[in-house]
């Protein structure tokens, strides 16, 4: 059954988003970083040729060429204030965003490169499994910590206050630039976490047993990885590799290895909008760019993910909910006829799955009354569309 069920989601979600995307180049591979600055979008090449490391487009990703900025290769690209700044095995590179010409920007730096953020004027690098840091204004750069609390880091995130590193054991966060840490407990909370992002007064770290939420506020941590495509749970949930997040004004992406995914605007539930192996992403106002490694750079109109409102959304196909709101036992309708499987999911407001059901019926009963009262999401899901819904849960008495 739950072999039939993610299949029916590969097929729901992957392929019919899949077209949306374009390709734009495969010209220079393997593009795993990227980074956008009108007129550029550069994308960097993991294992290059003698001749070119970055891929170049000044045109919105019309056209590209291959440039090589004097490394063996470029792992993480970054545009931060007046300058974009390039990750290598041979240290940090730097260039103006109005005209690229590239210069080493290193001193200081040891091992490595692998990722670099900024922040308020602060810039962070990691390199040889350090944490290093500088202002623009620095002679050099200088180790702020050598975490071993996450075992390798794999990202690092700042948001001009809160430092954040991920790695192969979990997540640690600093309030002083690294001086102390603080961990997430690690028996609870997830394995190998790829990815980190500070949005808001919120957290969200991306590990290959699911996406973790921390609330700034609280401290609570919870999973909300409902959307997500699972590759296979022998022994728990699998998702795969997750390798950046990315935001747009306030609609937050991520990017993996089963695609990617928007974070939904009214609950937290990721909707996947294909382009599959995607290891970074950037925009420049109009497109949303993905670097898919050796599949290339692809891109897609941002009003097709933020703008427009999607089938699930549509007034004309809605579900039929009764009675709402509900107290003790609930009714959904599939609003469109359907011969085959329909795949039911409700969700509360934080994004965690209430129930799952699948059916060839045309109506799903469900029993609310333990449930707490508050505001649910319906989704239903069969080779028709995606539709969604909501309803009120009362208190029982």
């Amino acid at each position: 059954m739950k072999k039939q069920l993610i299949l029916l989601v590969i097929v729901l979600w992957f392929y019919p988003a899949s077209a949306q995307w374009t390709l734009l180049s495969n010209d220079y591979v393997a593009n795993t970083s990227l980074a956008s600055f009108d007129p550029f979008v550069i994308s960097g090449i993991s294992f290059p040729s003698d001749d070119f490391n970055l891929a170049v487009s000044e045109d919105s990703g019309d056209q590209w060429s291959g440039i090589q900025i004097g490394s063996s290769g470029v792992s993480h690209l970054l545009m931060h204030g007046l300058y974009f700044y390039a990750a290598t095995p041979n240290g940090v590179f730097r260039s103006p965003t109005d005209n690229l010409a590239w210069e080493l920007y290193s001193t200081g730096l040891s091992g490595n490169v692998t990722k670099t953020c900024g922040s308020n004027g602060l810039l962070f690098a990691l390199a040889g499994n350090k944490v290093y840091s500088r202002s623009e204004e620095d002679d050099s750069w200088v180790i702020i910590s050598e975490p071993d609390l996450v075992d390798a880091i794999y990202d690092i995130d700042f948001d001009g206050s809160l430092l954040l590193i991920a790695g192969y054991d979990g997540v640690a966060e600093s309030i002083d630039l690294g001086l102390n840490w603080t961990k997430w407990p690690h028996a609870q909370y997830g394995f190998r976490f790829d990815a980190v992002k500070i949005k808001g007064d919120t957290i969200v770290a991306a590990s290959a047993s699911g996406i973790y939420r921390k609330l700034l506020q609280t401290g609570s941590i919870s999973l909300v990885s409902a959307g997500l495509i699972e590759l296979w749970s022998p022994y728990g949930d699998y998702y795969g590799t997750f390798n950046q997040f990315y935001q747009v004004g306030k609609t937050l992406f991520v990017g993996g290895e089963t695609g990617v995914y928007k974070l939904s605007d009214n609950i937290w539930y990721w909707e996947h909008t294909g382009c599959d192996y995607t290891w970074a992403l950037t925009d420049d106002g109009t497109t949303l760019f993905a670097a898919t490694g050796y599949g290339g750079i692809w891109g897609r109109p941002l009003e097709q993910l933020i703008v427009h409102l999607p089938q699930d959304l549509k007034a004309t196909s809605l579900p039929t909910i009764f009675p709402n709101p509900v107290r003790f036992r609930l009714t959904v309708s599939v609003p469109v006829p359907e011969t085959g499987n329909t795949c039911m999911t409700i969700f509360n407001q934080e994004g965690i799955q209430m129930i799952i059901q699948q059916s060839i019926e045309q109506e799903f009963e469900v029993d609310v009354e333990s449930w707490k009262p508050g505001l649910y999401f319906v989704t239903l899901s069969n080779f028709s569309g995606a539709y969604t819904a909501k309803f009120l849960k009362l208190a029982g008495n």
